[in-house]
């Protein structure tokens, strides 16, 4: 148990490789801020939390809202007094023909994959220096399904 003590926000923890993670960090000693948009799978993967033994705090938001971000780091340093480390997983993958895809696909993917890993990061991290530690993780692009499907 290399974390126990620790406490992790995964974002996109409700499903894939988000909720993969933040269950192994949950085995792992640690406890969990489960931010994701679907308040349902949210709430599942802190119930699995949960029931490791850990706290895992359930979280509906947005990653491209910078209140939502705001709101995200708040309830980390309440709920667990400190932030030791963010995986920022939350992303999109629209698989389709790039001739086909729009303006409004372009932005939201540019949103969700960039503007917000960068200010989910920017936020932590400010906590994190005030702490002299912390880590910060960027998943891997996930693989998408075919269907043109917003992860």
């Amino acid at each position: 148990m290399r974390l126990v003590g620790k406490s992790a926000i995964v974002t996109g923890a409700g499903r894939g490789i988000g909720k993969a993670t933040a269950l192994r960090f949950a085995r792992e000693g640690a406890d969990i801020l489960v931010p994701d948009l679907d308040q349902e799978t949210s709430q599942q993967t802190a119930r699995e939390i949960q029931a490791l033994g850990r706290k895992g705090v359930p979280m509906q938001m947005d990653v491209t809202r910078m209140a939502d971000i705001r709101r995200m780091t708040d309830t980390a340093l309440r709920e667990f007094g400190k932030i030791d480390i963010l995986v920022n997983n939350a992303g999109i993958t629209l698989v389709r023909d790039p001739l086909q895809l729009t303006e409004e696909e372009w932005d939201r993917t540019m949103s969700v994959n960039a503007k917000a890993a960068f200010f989910c990061l920017q936020a932590v991290a400010r906590e994190m220096v005030k702490r002299k530690r912390g880590v910060i993780l960027k998943e891997a692009e996930r693989e998408g399904d075919g269907r043109g499907q917003w992860m």
